[in-house]
Formats: C-alpha cells, structure tokens, sequence
C-alpha cells in the first residue's frame, strides 16, 4: 500500500516570498505616473469648474466637464488600489 506524498500539516503554501513577474513590475513602475498624470487632471479640471464663469457656460460644455472630472476620480482610485495591491504583493 503506498501512499501519495503530501504536505505536512500547518505549512502554508506561502511560506516562500512571491515574486512579482516581469509584467507586474513593469505595471508596478508605471502606476505612479499615471497616478500624478490623474492627479494633474483633476487639479486642472477643478480649476476650470472653480471659475466663476464655468456654470454660465454652455450647458453640454459644463455637464461634459463634470462627467469627465467624476470619470477620472473614479480612474485616479482604481490606480492607487492598484498600485497598493501591487506594492503589497512586492514586500510579501
């Protein structure tokens, strides 16, 4: 009778540092610039909805402006949860 080999009882699967593969590093060294280019983004269309003319403007001008500042909000958050996945796996 002979039996298959298997893990001993209580050892992770885990118990070695994971590596980030080429592909997630590169996506790693690039995530922070495309966060300061959101970054920029933002600031720049906030600046132009700040001015007190903006909601005088033409109305299609004034609700694209705002679809396109929530759109990058919403891009800049999945960039950091990302970037912080990414760092997380990279100092395991």
């Amino acid at each position: 009778m002979s039996t298959s080999p298997s893990k001993p009882v209580g050892q992770s699967t885990q118990s070695k540092p994971v590596k980030l593969s080429y592909k997630l590093k590169l996506e790693l060294e690039e995530l922070p610039g495309k966060i300061e280019a959101l970054e920029q983004d933002i600031a720049r269309l906030q600046t132009t909805i700040a001015d007190s003319d903006f909601y005088a403007g033409p109305p299609n001008d004034v609700s694209a402006t705002l679809e396109e500042l929530t759109d990058k909000e919403s891009r800049l958050e999945q960039v950091i949860e990302r970037w912080m996945e990414l760092e997380e796996q990279a100092n395991q």
